[in-house]
C-alpha cells in the first residue's frame, strides 16, 4: 500500500473547500503537517445569516471568496451590511455584502448574499 504524502493543498481564489479533513486531527491522520481550515468560513457566514434572518427566512444565494487561510485558534466573526431591498414576484428580497473576519480584522472571505424574508404584516 502506498504511503500517504504530506501534501499541502494550495487552493486558488474561488476554489471550494477541500474534500479531505479540515481539522488538525484529520490532517495528522492524512500525514499532513499543516492543515488549512478553508471549510469553516462558509458555515460561519451561513449560520450568521440564519441567526440574523430567522427560521422562516430563505437564504437564496451565498457567495464567498476565500482569500485568507484560517489556522488553528483563529477567531472568526461574520459581518454584514444590507445593500438593497426590493420586492420581486411577491417576495421580499434583501441583498447583503458579507465578510468573515479573523481576530486581526482581516477580511478572510468577502461575499454577497440574497435572503428572502417574510412580510411583517
Amino acid at each position: 500500500m502506498p504511503r500517504a504524502s504530506s501534501l499541502q493543498v494550495r487552493p486558488e481564489p474561488g476554489d471550494p473547500p477541500p474534500a479531505e479533513p479540515s481539522d488538525w486531527r484529520g490532517g495528522r491522520l492524512c500525514r499532513r503537517t499543516r492543515t488549512a481550515r478553508w471549510g469553516w468560513k462558509a458555515p460561519a457566514a451561513l449560520n450568521a445569516l440564519r441567526d440574523w434572518a430567522g427560521d422562516e427566512a430563505e437564504i437564496r444565494e451565498l457567495g464567498l471568496q476565500f482569500r485568507v487561510i484560517n489556522h488553528k485558534h483563529d477567531v472568526l466573526r461574520t459581518t454584514g451590511v444590507v445593500t438593497d431591498k426590493k420586492q420581486e414576484n411577491g417576495e421580499n428580497l434583501v441583498m447583503l455584502d458579507i465578510n468573515v473576519l479573523n481576530q486581526k480584522d482581516e477580511m478572510t472571505a468577502p461575499g454577497r448574499a440574497v435572503v428572502v424574508l417574510l412580510s411583517r404584516g
